[in-house]
């Protein structure tokens, strides 16, 4: 704005959401960098082969930012029309058993249910870069119908972590 508007014209909001930027590893390494420079603003900072100083490694991230907002412009322009993603789970309950784990979930109502679900899950916790063994992988498919996965592949002692993702059907699978 400001904007002048008349009786009867209109104006359309378009709201975009989403995220851009350094790698994680790149991040974490550029960053521990610059920690042991001493915080110096102005030391080059190498990664990959490439020197800059941190806030040209950051500026890097923004113009992430700003490609992904162009694409969306562009999408949005073009009439290109974007499906809607199905609905997350509206509850996801993890419980413990002697030799399994129990995860249940329970849907919303609405107009695009999901077409179906994905498990993922990794163990322990970590700081930093993950190491690989430590990244989210996926153990399941599961139909749309299902609300509950025992997961029986674990080992006492050592702690997991799961998250589920509602897919899309063929037909609109964002």
């Amino acid at each position: 704005g400001p904007y002048t508007l008349n009786p009867g014209d209109s104006l359309r909001i378009v709201y975009v959401e989403g995220f851009a930027g350094l790698e994680p590893e790149a991040a974490f390494d550029i960053g521990r960098a610059y920690k042991l420079s001493g915080y110096d603003n102005d030391a080059l900072i190498e990664y990959k082969g490439e020197q800059k100083t941190k806030d040209l490694w950051y500026f890097t991230g923004i113009d992430s930012i700003k490609k992904m907002l162009d694409r969306a412009s562009a999408n949005y322009t073009s009439g290109y029309d974007i499906p809607e993603p199905p609905l997350p789970p509206s509850n996801f309950t993890v419980n413990s058993g002697t030799d399994r784990i129990t995860l249940t979930w329970e849907t919303f109502n609405g107009d695009n249910p999901p077409g179906g679900f994905e498990l993922y899950r990794t163990r322990n916790q970590y700081q930093g870069v993950p190491e690989e063994k430590f990244i989210y992988n996926k153990i399941a498919d599961l139909d749309p119908t299902e609300r509950s996965y025992e997961d029986t592949e674990v080992t006492r002692g050592i702690q997991y972590f799961y998250y589920l993702q509602a897919v899309g059907d063929v037909n609109n699978d964002p």
